[in-house]
């Protein structure tokens, strides 16, 4: 079913007509959709630039039917009352859809390994579930969102489970934080609202302590419309667009990394196949050992030993889905190799790229990084295998490549 904006007021209608997105009949007006923009965007620009962001605005405006206003838009009609007392924000929902959203941050937080007590704070809170969740693990929250109704009931169901969160009613743009003050920054469903994502990743980076997170879960990580970032044009996303003004955007993952590590932080991205249970943790220290890669590679491509992990097992290349750093210049490896002669290992990282020779033992790869370089699709380690059996007679009939104990940027 092709859809331009003259159907969008129809499409909307009967949609509601047949009871609503989540109804068994409203689902049925989802199949076979596709958005067909009367503006189109010029995916070859620069996705950083002024002229491609005009140009996804004129799509907003398009499908929209009205201009961006995020404090109009964003801003839900709530009655707070009736959901103080109950147990969940969220216990409209069944407990497995509940389950879900827990799964999401439960992962996202263990990889991000913040201390007890630390200070925690929640973009775009809504209703207040991730702050809760994250209050019981043991952190001091501040959370912020657009929606003053949110806020009230954020506030007052902290108050009843004697929770510590403090609200704080603003926008994105608006929000301003003492920098260093916080341990992580987390967006949970909420950053897809964001018009300028690398602005708000600019100062967002100035808010964290040092060794502090950035935890962007929940978020629709894909490359299904647009090969860098731009709004989503499945079928829910365009009726939340029209009926509500909502600002459903999405991006690849290398463009997501991108942005981050634009801001100065490391990305690492683990993905799963719900791809809105990818998540990304962006670091700004900028040094990933053996346990914190073991955590985020294919584990198709690699071997998971005690303080190394093994390339070959998906053939001749292993990737690890970082990017580097803004502000790093050079890219570090520490590497052994196994194999009595020496081997050549090639590097590429955002677009540069270098061969080391290896020989036996420890190696420290070095990668000289360029000003000015895009986020690719990350990094890429390619050496030739070869059998311990064949060379050493070890009983080892696996094909090997080097062995990896870490990775940092200078």
């Amino acid at each position: 079913m092709n859809v331009t904006a003259a159907d969008l007021d129809n499409f909307v209608a009967d949609v509601d007509r047949q009871g609503g997105p989540g109804s068994a009949l409203g689902s049925l007006q989802w199949q076979g959709f596709r958005y067909i923009p009367a503006n189109p965007v010029d995916t070859s620009l620069d996705p950083d630039s002024e002229k491609y962001f005009e140009q996804m605005l004129r799509l907003y405006e398009e499908i929209a039917g009205r201009k961006l206003n995020p404090a109009e838009t964003e801003f839900t009609p709530l009655d707070p009352t009736p959901l103080v007392s109950l147990e969940s924000p969220y216990a409209f929902a069944s407990p497995a859809e509940r389950a879900v959203h827990y799964l999401r941050l439960a992962r996202a937080f263990h990889d991000a390994d913040l201390p007890k007590g630390g200070r925690v704070l929640d973009m775009g809170c809504g209703w207040g579930l991730s702050s809760e969740f994250l209050a019981q693990l043991g952190f001091v929250v501040e959370a912020v969102d657009i929606n003053a109704l949110f806020v009230d009931l954020v506030r007052r169901r902290a108050s009843r489970l004697g929770l510590p969160i403090n609200v704080t009613n603003s926008s994105f743009e608006d929000y301003e934080a003492e920098p260093a003050s916080f341990d992580a920054v987390v967006f949970y469903e909420c950053f897809h609202h964001a018009v300028r994502p690398a602005e708000l990743l600019m100062r967002a980076r100035r808010w964290l302590k040092p060794g502090g997170k950035l935890v962007l879960a929940g978020e629709p990580i894909q490359d299904s419309f647009w090969p860098h970032w731009g709004l989503r044009l499945d079928s829910l996303s365009v009726y939340c667009i029209r009926k509500f003004g909502w600002f459903e955007s999405g991006w690849s993952a290398s463009y997501l990394q991108h942005i981050v590590a634009k801001s100065g932080l490391l990305p690492v991205l683990r993905k799963d196949a719900d791809p809105v249970g990818t998540y990304l943790v962006g670091r700004t220290h900028w040094l990933l050992d053996k346990g914190l890669l073991s955590k985020v590679v294919d584990s198709a491509q690699w071997w998971d030993e005690a303080d190394h992990l093994v390339s070959g097992r998906g053939g001749a290349t292993g990737t690890i889905p970082i990017s580097a750093p803004g502000e790093a210049r050079s890219l570090c490896l520490e590497v052994f190799s196994f194999r009595p002669q020496p081997q050549e290992l090639e590097v590429m990282l955002d677009g540069d790229a270098t061969v080391a020779q290896l020989v036996p033992g420890r190696n420290l790869v070095r990668l000289a990084l360029s000003a000015g370089r895009r986020a690719g699709r990350g990094l890429s380690l390619s050496c030739r295998t070869w059998c311990p059996n064949e060379v050493l007679g070890n009983g080892d009939m696996r094909q090997l490549g080097f062995h990896l104990r870490q990775v940092s940027f200078e």
